[in-house]
C-alpha cells in the first residue's frame, strides 16, 4: 500500500501525514491518533470514539467495524484532516473528516440523545 497514491487518487495532493511532533497544529482531541505508532490500536481508539455513537449510527458503526484499516491525521493546504482509510473488495477508500466546529456542548450529546430515545421507545 502507497499511501501517497491512496491519497492522491482521492485528490489529496500535497497532504503530509502528520505526527507526534506535529502537535502544535493538531486539535488537542485527535492527538491520540499521533502518538500511537499501532495501525491496530489506533483504529480501536477510532472504534472506541465512535461508541458512543453507535446508537445513532448503527450502520455506520458496522461499516467501521469490518472495513476500516487505518486512520491518521494530515495537513492538506494548511488544513489539518481526518484521514479514514476503509478496504472494500481490496479496494482503497478514503473519508476526510474535518475538525469539528461546534462547542463543546457536543459531547453531551450522546447520553441525552440516548435518553430521549429510550423515553420515546418505552412510551
Amino acid at each position: 500500500m502507497d499511501i501517497k497514491n491512496i491519497l492522491e487518487s482521492n485528490g489529496l495532493y500535497e497532504a503530509r501525514i502528520l505526527s507526534a511532533c506535529d502537535y502544535i497544529s493538531v486539535p488537542k482531541d485527535w492527538h491520540f491518533i499521533l502518538k500511537e505508532d499501532s495501525k491496530k490500536i489506533r483504529k480501536e481508539l477510532m472504534l472506541n470514539y465512535w461508541k458512543s455513537f453507535s446508537f445513532l449510527l448503527p450502520k455506520t458503526m458496522a461499516i467501521f467495524e469490518e472495513y476500516l484499516d487505518d486512520i491518521f491525521v494530515i495537513s492538506h493546504y494548511n488544513q489539518v484532516k481526518m484521514v479514514y482509510l476503509f478496504v472494500i473488495d481490496d479496494d482503497y477508500i478514503v473519508y476526510v473528516g474535518n475538525y469539528p466546529s461546534s462547542d463543546t456542548k457536543i459531547a453531551i450529546l450522546p447520553e441525552k440523545l440516548r435518553e430521549f430515545y429510550i423515553h420515546i421507545h418505552n412510551g
